[in-house]
Formats: C-alpha cells, structure tokens, sequence
C-alpha cells in the first residue's frame, strides 16, 4: 500500500506549508471533476475524510485540467492566485471576464485554436505571465492556430513556446508568410501511422514562420495493433534516415515511441537491428535507443509484446 504524507494535525488546526505540497510534484495529484474532487498520491487514490484539506488542495493548485467548466467556478479557486497551468480539454463554454478574476497567473496553457481566439478576445490587458501556449486540434487545423497566434500575438508579449498535439505527422504541412520572432522553443506530438516513416520536411515552414527558435521536441507515437503486418525493418530504417537528414540552426530532440507484436524471432531480429542504430539500454522486450549527433539527439522507445512463437512470423515480418 502507498505511504501518505505526513500531515500534522493539531486540533481544528494543522501544520502543512505551501512549499510541502509542491514536493510531492508528480506523486501528488488533485483533480476536480464533475463536481467531485479526487486526490492521489503515487499514482493510488488517497482517501480523506478531511474536508478542509481538500479545500486546501484546491485553493493551492498550481496546475489545473479542466474537463467540466462548471466546477471552475466554485470558491475555492476564487481564493488563491496558484494556478499557473492550465488545460481545458473539452470544448465547454466559459464565461471569459470570470475565468481571468480567477487565473491573472498563467504561464501556460492547453487549449483549441478557436478557444485561444475566445480567450484572447476577451481578455482586458495584455497576458504578460503567457509564455506557452499548446493547441490540440479536433476539428481545427495548424492554419487555424496560426491564424489566432497572428490576431493577438501582440497580447502575448512573453510567449516564447508552443505545442501542438493531438494531430498527425500529415496534418503539419502549411504555407505562410507570417512570423512570430519570440518564439524559441516548439514542442509537437504526434499520432504516427504504422506503415508510414515520419515525415519532417514541415520544419521547413516552421524554420521560416518561428525565425528565432532555439529547440524543437518531436514525440511521435506510431500506431500498431496486434494484426499490424506493414512495421517492417525498412519503415525503421527511413526514420532514422529521416532523423539522419535533419540540419537546422535550432537543437532537435526527436522521440519514437511504439508498442509493437511480434513473434520471437521477429523480436529479436529488430533487437539486433536497432543496437546499430546508437547506444542501446534494457532487453529486447524493452528497451530505449539513443542516436546524438551535433544539434540534434534521438529517442527511439520500443517495447514488444511477444509469446513466444504464437505470433505468426507473418504478422509482423521485421
């Protein structure tokens, strides 16, 4: 069973600084959902009986997901300026004058192109915490993000990092003549078809539309089932000839990220494939390839499912 954290109670009264809660960072976790406020800690459910505690974690968030709007506008979060993080993951209407009284602070957040546009239209002053903005896309496409950023980029003063995902490798091809000179770091996540290399002639375009970028962060999560049969060596190999490829002025940190079946022989077929491709670490179940060049590093994580020779060597032919 998860320890909990200590918590020093002293009659109606309690020892618990600000400072201690924001230790736990990922091992401890307040989320208000559907009216209904949820704790956890490592990852397991803490339970408490405590009311003023959960009071207490929500007046002292500092990152907030917002999949109902209603909630946000319960009184505990009217009284503290915390939340610097913010995620509004469905498409609900907010009432944009009372959303800025309850977060003047924030530094970043995860929103729609087209809730950006809502967002930044209501806003009375200049946003001058804003420094990261990431889009995820349903509906709306690059051009539609792009298009926002241009109408209120001189609302954002401070902003210097987008992310898109959500989308596609495909989806990123877009032609503009804009350019948006504060932004120094990109951070994009991408759903990857199986059968497909990833495709990175988009940092064309972006080079051009974000001259002053420093960085770029591609995750691109390729898509296999268990009935796949088109991953094969050679769609490996294009992708790092693609990584191969990349010169740019900005660093590239570039992740592969799959989960593939296979038979055993295939397993180990692409085990030994891969260890050529750069500095390998874990077993040939699970394991991380590391490639680095000057300017430019690549991740590649691999985790394979295989029981021993039930997978057809067809089904997945490496």
């Amino acid at each position: 069973m998860a320890s909990k954290p200590r918590i020093r109670l002293s009659g109606s009264s309690f020892s618990l600084g600000k400072n201690y809660l924001r230790r736990f960072g990922g091992l401890f976790k307040t989320m208000f959902r559907s009216g209904k406020l949820n704790h956890d800690y490592r990852h397991e459910p803490w339970l408490t009986t405590a009311p003023f505690l959960k009071v207490l974690c929500l007046k002292w968030a500092w990152k907030v997901e917002m999949s109902y709007c209603d909630w946000i506008y319960e009184p505990p979060l009217h009284e503290g300026y915390y939340v610097k993080v913010l995620s509004i993951v469905n498409q609900w209407k907010i009432e944009w004058p009372l959303f800025w009284q309850m977060f003047p602070r924030l530094v970043s957040m995860r929103l729609s192109p087209s809730q950006f546009s809502e967002m930044m239209t209501s806003s009375p002053n200049e946003l001058i915490h804003l420094k990261e903005v990431t889009f995820h896309f349903g509906a709306e496409s690059v051009s539609d993000a792009i298009s926002a950023l241009s109408k209120f980029q001189s609302k954002c003063p401070s902003l210097e990092a987008i992310g898109y995902t959500s989308i596609r490798s495909s989806e990123l091809q877009y032609v503009s003549d804009l350019t948006f000179p504060t932004i120094k770091h990109l951070e994009v996540n991408v759903k990857q078809e199986c059968d497909t290399p990833i495709n990175f002639t988009f940092l064309s375009a972006t080079s051009k539309l974000f001259p002053g970028l420093k960085s770029v962060h591609i995750t691109a999560n390729f898509c296999c089932n268990s009935e796949c049969t088109s991953r094969t060596i050679w769609t490996f190999e294009k992708s790092y000839e693609a990584f191969d490829a990349l010169n740019y002025d900005f660093h590239i940190k570039a992740t592969y990220v799959e989960h593939l079946f296979s038979s055993s022989r295939a397993r180990l077929e692409l085990y030994t494939f891969l260890t050529t491709k750069g500095d390998i670490s874990g077993d040939s179940y699970s394991y991380t390839v590391k490639r680095v060049f000057p300017g430019k590093v690549l991740i590649h994580d691999v985790t394979v499912d295989s029981d021993g020779d039930n997978y057809d060597s067809e089904t997945s032919d490496y």
